[in-house]
């Protein structure tokens, strides 16, 4: 999986790759070794040829290229992990994580060697010889047992299914939905999440649903707090809490 990731990432940068793998990749993937672990040993060994050369020639050869692309995407999330990415601040790296080869396929590789219980710290140590113009390099990367938490966020986040905390909402009510006055009515909060302008879900009750429908028909401001669920490019606002009316100063009149 993290070699599929790395040669992937070489295509195109994405945040998420599907199941779909080129015919050059696919035939580079199945040259792949495991070598022979010692009796106690936990050091897997994978073995690939740094110079098997795609059927169109490049230089350096398309093996190497994979093992630089793996050496480039590992040490950008290597450094996002040892930081919380639960933040819009952090979420914002991700991003710029992506033309680096980070991917959701990528943290999901890594997220195969922490265990079933995610709490298994680990490193991954990439060695590569000299190929053309290209120098060899042994490079190192240590994920820590608090890496699995936050390579879920990551992964989560490239797939569109993440959760942004503690968020104050601050925006004008657009659509109004109840079956009957007496269980939970629905509203849909036009308001700027993450720097992104979203239509933010809301479940709330009957007597916040009341200052919703007067908040609606003269058009006022209203916020609320809580976090926000992002999934499918749909936003929904978790365990809402103070929903009200803004009252507006002479300042912002």
């Amino acid at each position: 999986s993290l070699f599929t990731a790395a040669a992937l990432a070489l295509g195109g940068k994405r945040p998420v790759f599907g199941n779909k793998i080129p015919e050059t990749a696919r035939g580079y993937l199945d040259s792949l070794l495991l070598g022979q672990t010692e009796i106690g040993s936990y050091v897997i060994n994978a073995y690939a040829p740094s110079d098997w050369s795609s059927e169109k020639p490049i230089s350096p050869t398309y093996g190497t290229s994979v093992i630089s692309s793996m050496a480039v995407a590992l040490g950008a999330i290597e450094e996002l992990v040892q930081e919380d990415i639960d933040s819009p601040d952090r979420f914002a790296a991700l991003d710029q994580a992506v033309p680096s080869g980070v991917s959701a396929n990528l943290c999901d590789a890594l997220l195969g060697f922490a265990g079933a219980r995610g709490s298994r710290p680990f490193e991954v140590t990439v060695k590569a010889p000299a190929a053309g113009l290209m120098a060899g390099f042994t490079q190192r990367f240590n994920f820590g047992a608090g890496a699995s938490g936050r390579l879920r966020v990551a992964s989560g986040y490239y797939k569109g299914d993440y959760i942004i905390p503690n968020v104050t909402l601050l925006g004008i009510v657009r659509e109004l939905s109840r079956s009957n006055p007496y269980e939970l009515g629905q509203v849909v909060v036009q308001a700027r999440v993450a720097d992104a302008e979203r239509s933010v879900t809301i479940q709330l009750a009957p007597a916040d649903y009341h200052v919703a429908v007067v908040a609606h028909d003269e058009g006022s401001l209203v916020q609320c707090s809580g976090n926000v669920r992002i999934r499918a490019g749909r936003a929904t606002l978790l365990q809402p809490q103070g929903f009200a009316p803004v009252e507006l100063g002479p300042a912002l009149l």
